[in-house]
């Protein structure tokens, strides 16, 4: 069993079961090796300044640097090696002909590491991640590129543990983020690999669904929107996005960044590229989406209120004061969950509608409706454009309560030193669990008041054809048009 956790935005190998009863002795060190601990300085000065001295960088790079994270004794300074000590420190500095030997160096070691029976899991892991991590300029904007395709493969190699794999995946993805050099990988493998990931619901052996769901195809999918920022606006994604907002049994999770994955799209890249997305279609399934969502979190709310009735009523867990569930509950910690569940899914159906970048108004699914110009397309780019406010409307219910209104009126005689004080205490919400559930019906009744006030009006021909009179009787009946 494998532990990790994120730190800076690199996973980390803490420990595991499986360390602890087997023996891993490590790439060997020679005394002379060890010795090159004392040249530390003056090789980072010479990365920065880009110089290359091969007679100073071969043994440090190739006998000690790399060999000392392959030591069980050096275990609990694996993450300062491979985070501060190589990403952050020696890689991040070095320029010129010194990064491209850096580069060169660590790519052949950091490959050999990886798979390697001699050195532990731990080790091996945070050789992924660190193939991951490679970038060509001191600016990281660019990835290295011989680094992919050996993520590639540790993704797809039968014998990877889990953690590996997913630190490849990691990998992968921040690469189809960033942008694929390799024409074949760029339009062929890795969206290959990333649309199979994202769509395999059934997970493979040896992985939980929930790990399979949360950590494999979450980032597959993350990976795909980048992909359809850096590669193009392809149908194809189009497609898989709005086959995962309309499936009903996908986790809630997935839904929504399916449609924050929609916020990718270049609408105006896509029409002069002739991808003929189906406009209408993306924009009735957000609406749903956005129907939901509001029922969706309400029920999550009533499931939290439910499971804390039942240890009341057991007497487990039972607090005093306004502590208790229900009208008046204060219960942060569950507060806060469900404020985020609602910023986050609220967040990325406004996403979906609103693009990202400084051009998304020229770019994004309204002005593609407003341009689409038939009578659906315009109605839902009216009720996008509504949802948004609602859906502003609601975040700040969330964020000031249901009586910010009053309150507001009332605060000028409050001292500046009071709301000092306040805001130095715990952190407080404004809202109750209940607050959050009126809230969300709230929204619920205003989409669909919004959906009945722009619905298309019944023509006065299909009441003809019924053998019914387009008019009441006597109102305009005998008017000759």
């Amino acid at each position: 069993m494998l532990l990790f956790f994120v730190a800076n935005g690199v996973f980390v190998f803490v420990g595991g079961p499986a360390s602890a009863q087997q023996v891993y002795p490590g790439w060997k060190m020679t005394e002379k090796a060890e010795q090159e601990a004392k040249n530390a300085k003056t090789v980072s000065s010479a990365l920065q300044a880009g110089t290359i001295d091969a007679q100073l960088f071969d043994p440090y790079f190739k006998t000690y640097y790399f060999h000392r994270w392959t030591q069980p004794r050096n275990i609990d300074s694996l993450n300062t090696y491979v985070r501060k000590d190589f990403l952050s420190t020696d890689l991040d500095k070095a320029t010129g002909p010194a990064r491209d030997y850096l580069l060169k160096t660590s790519l052949q070691a950091l490959e050999k590491m990886r798979s390697n029976p001699a050195v532990s899991p731990a080790v091996r892991y945070n050789a992924v991640l660190a193939l991951g991590l490679l970038y060509a300029d001191s600016g990281k904007t660019t990835l290295y590129a011989p680094a992919l395709p050996i993520l590639i493969d540790e993704y797809n190699n039968p014998a990877a543990s889990q953690a590996n794999q997913l630190g490849a995946l990691v990998g992968i993805v921040r690469y189809a983020q960033l942008g694929i050099e390799d024409q074949a990988l760029r339009e062929n493998v890795v969206p290959q690999l990333l649309e199979k990931i994202t769509t395999q619901k059934k997970p493979p052996q040896g992985i939980t669904e929930d790990v399979h769901n949360l950590f494999f195809r979450v980032r597959a999918l993350e990976g795909l929107a980048g992909l359809a920022r850096t590669v193009g606006p392809k149908k194809e994604f189009v497609d898989l996005f709005l086959t995962v907002i309309q499936d009903g049994e996908e986790p809630d999770e997935l839904r929504y960044l399916a449609a924050k994955a929609l916020a990718e799209i270049n609408y105006a890249i896509a029409a002069e590229a002739g991808a003929n997305l189906n406009v209408d279609q993306i924009a009735n399934a957000i609406i749903k989406l956005a129907k939901y969502a509001c029922e969706g979190e309400q029920k999550f709310i009533d499931e939290l209120l439910r499971s804390e009735q039942v240890k009341s009523s057991s007497g487990a867990g039972q607090l005093s004061g306004s502590r208790g569930f229900g009208a008046g509950s204060t219960d942060n910690s569950k507060i806060e969950q469900s404020i985020t569940r609602n910023k986050f899914a609220f967040g990325s159906i406004q996403e979906a509608i609103k693009g990202f970048g400084a051009i998304r108004s020229e770019t994004n699914l309204l002005t593609a409706l407003n341009k689409a110009g038939t009578p659906e397309t315009k109605r839902d780019a009216i009720i996008l454009e509504k949802m948004l406010k609602l859906i502003d409307d609601h975040f700040r219910y969330l964020n000031n309560g249901p009586g910010a209104a009053e309150e507001k009126k009332s605060s000028g005689s409050r001292s500046g030193s009071g709301r000092a004080a306040a805001a130095a205490g715990p952190k407080t919400f404004k809202v109750t669990l209940q607050n959050i559930a009126e809230g969300l019906l709230d929204l619920d009744f205003k989409i669909d008041e919004l959906l009945e006030e722009t619905a298309p009006v019944d023509e006065a021909p299909k009441a003809e054809e019924a053998g019914e009179a387009a008019e009441p009787a006597g109102q305009g009946a005998d008017i000759d048009f």
